[in-house]
């Protein structure tokens, strides 16, 4: 009872070459690079049985990590290794999936709940939780009130942000407490951390023989050029194959399309790979969009064998074992060994002709294996510009680029990072460039120019003063630095200076339409919203690549750095400049503004595009020191 979804086998392939994480209580994701995580202390056994044992009351854990960090191989290895120990040591464990139905049920028919330690894997998947994760976990605490401790897993992301991680139980403590302490039970947060590179050095020497140099090497050389191994612990397994092979992968969906097409030459003893590869897709398909009806990612043998078209007999007949990415449960229903292979399988349908993936919202593992898809294609993809063509609103896929933290200190390296083609300024893996032209569109009125980035969930605004001659004339526009920060007339919107990296994504917007020399004024410089604790940062744009010019009208301001780049035909080249902060408040300090708006561009994109010329795009400046109007 106390392990009832799970086999033998699955605990057995859980311990091979197990390597324990470090854990903390602070998000690494919210780290530019997976590789700097907080400083830590213990590995994560350690800290979750001394957190349960130096409680005085019941202690609720909620374990934290993305997709493919290990989180179920870490509870397995929990209960494997608990259960070495000789009988008097051993604490009794109970371990349930919550990505079953009846997973509520199992919890309450363990018994002697008081002296149980209730492990409860992927919240996330629950498919009540999908809905109102709120409700979904008062209700699964109210049915394990009882046990001595909980540990529960699910993935960071399914939160969708820090403060939406719950913190109170909902449970009312009964036993007398001080004055000042919580009245709830309440939630200790624990995020399981990457690999270090001592853990995964560990790893490559216990998978490959040490007689097998020059495969060691090339996995380094995998590790050194994927970052996401480290954070992804179920993919850095296949590095030891990958370096076996000579196979070059370069990013995420390189690292799925090898797993499974080893699979699919594993299981060809028994079935082709074509018609595993298409059962696969279908299955994975039927069990996203029907996971509300069942109430899990699961489904029966019967309705897997109607779904595929192919006899129960044929299903049972099939060799399935606990290497296998697709597999049976303890009682029987089919299940992908990984959630992380479904949404593979899901998105793998979807850009092989299947619309109907875009009818629901996808996990951030779906949008970030979509998004490494696009990475790895060539020009001219047909599938590319139909999928572009859709309404995605619904699938969450943008925007995709969480915003970015002004910088704190700026010098070179910085500036170069943030005006790279491959930026990790506020993107989780960046956008393709050929995608770029789907992702954004622009729209101009009456000398006034918005650019929408779908992607991003950006939208900028400025006026076009190409035409305007005269430079005093072009001056009427320009503002002092403080000058940072608006109020949309039509819907109280407040709009912002464009941190660097979002320049230069707007500028590739422009260079991509080929208008860039049309809507933007090369002439001038604009305010950015990056600054430090000495200078006021601005930026230029420029089509001439010659070595960049000093105007007259820049004499108050020193270059810092000028980086050349380019998109689609067009090479551009950005210029960025600073001034002191005690003096950018002379009245000789002034530049052109470029109001931006984070949030949902595609929509609002659609509301201006219904709206034509009627659209309100009338700014207000918001500080009490001054008010401008810049309208349509």
């Amino acid at each position: 009872m106390l392990i009832s979804a799970f086999q033998k086998e699955d605990f057995l392939e859980a311990q091979k070459d197990y390597i324990e994480p470090y854990c903390s209580n602070i998000d690494p994701s919210n780290q530019d690079d997976p590789h700097v995580t907080v400083k830590v202390g213990k590995l994560v056994f350690s800290a979750l049985w001394d957190e349960i044992q130096s409680a005085s009351e019941q202690r609720r854990i909620l374990v934290l990590a993305d997709a493919g960090m290990g989180k179920t191989t870490l509870l397995l290895n929990l209960f494997a290794k608990e259960q070495k120990k000789w009988p008097g040591k051993r604490r009794r464990i109970a371990l349930i999936p919550l990505n079953r139905n009846d997973a509520r049920e199992q919890i309450r028919k363990i018994v002697d709940q008081r002296e149980t330690i209730l492990l409860l894997d992927a919240f996330d998947e629950d498919t009540s939780a999908i809905e109102d994760y709120r409700k979904r976990m008062d209700e699964l605490m109210i049915a394990a009130a009882d046990f001595k401790a909980i540990i529960m897993t699910c993935r960071t992301q399914f939160f969708s942000q820090e403060s939406s991680i719950p913190h109170e139980i909902g449970i009312v403590k009964v036993a007398p407490r001080s004055t000042g302490t919580p009245t709830m039970h309440e939630w200790r947060t624990v995020y399981l951390l990457p690999f270090n590179d001592q853990q995964v050095s560990a790893f490559l020497k216990t998978a490959i023989k040490w007689t097998h140099l020059n495969e060691l090497k090339r996995a380094k050389k995998i590790v050194a050029q994927i970052p996401e191994l480290t954070v992804l612990p179920m993919l850095l397994t296949l590095v030891p194959k990958l370096a076996a092979a000579k196979l070059d992968a370069r990013n995420l969906w390189d690292l799925y399309v090898f797993m499974v097409d080893q699979w699919l030459q594993r299981e060809s003893a028994w079935i082709s790979s074509d018609e595993l590869m298409r059962f696969s897709k279908e299955l994975a398909v039927d069990l996203v969009l029907g996971r509300n009806p069942r109430g899990s990612e699961r489904i029966p043998l019967n309705e897997l064998a109607s779904l595929i078209r192919v006899s129960s007999e044929l299903i049972e007949s099939w060799k399935l074992t606990n290497r296998s990415l697709l597999n049976r449960d303890a009682v029987g229903n089919f299940k992908f060994a990984h959630r992380s292979v479904m949404e593979f399988m899901f998105i793998k349908a979807f850009i092989d002709g299947d619309d109907r993936c875009a009818s629901v919202k996808w996990t951030d593992m779906m949008c970030d294996l979509f998004i490494s898809w696009g990475q790895t294609t060539r020009d001219g993809c047909k599938r590319v510009g139909e999928i572009m063509a859709m309404d995605l609103r619904t699938t969450s896929l943008f925007p995709f680029i969480r915003p970015s933290v002004p910088a704190s200190s700026i010098d070179q390296a910085w500036i170069n990072q943030a005006l790279s083609d491959k930026s990790s300024f506020g993107a989780r893996s960046g956008l393709p460039s050929e995608w770029r032209s789907y992702t954004s569109r622009i729209v101009e009125s009456n000398n006034v120019v918005r650019v929408y980035d779908f992607a991003a969930g950006l939208v900028l605004q400025f006026v076009n003063t190409v035409a305007i001659e005269d430079r005093s004339e072009r001056d009427v526009f320009k503002l002092i630095p403080s000058h940072n920060r608006w109020r949309s007339s039509f819907d109280s919107s407040t709009w912002f200076l464009p941190q660097l990296s979002e320049f230069r994504t707007f500028i590739e917007i422009l260079a991509l339409s080929g208008r860039i020399n049309e809507l933007f004024d090369t002439r001038e410089i604009y305010w950015l919203a990056d600054r430090d604790e000495t200078s006021h940062f601005l930026a230029r744009a420029r089509t001439n690549l010659t070595a960049p010019d000093k105007p007259a009208e820049f004499a108050h301001w020193q270059l810092v750095d000028s980086v050349t780049s380019s998109a689609g035909d067009i090479k551009f080249a950005i210029d960025v400049y600073k001034v002191d902060r005690r003096k950018a408040m002379s009245p000789q300090i002034i530049a052109i503004p470029i109001m931006t708006y984070q949030g949902e561009a595609e929509v609002m994109f659609r509301d201006d595009d219904l709206n034509g010329t009627n659209a309100n795009w009338a700014m207000t400046f918001t500080s009490a020191l001054s008010r401008l109007n810049l309208t349509k």
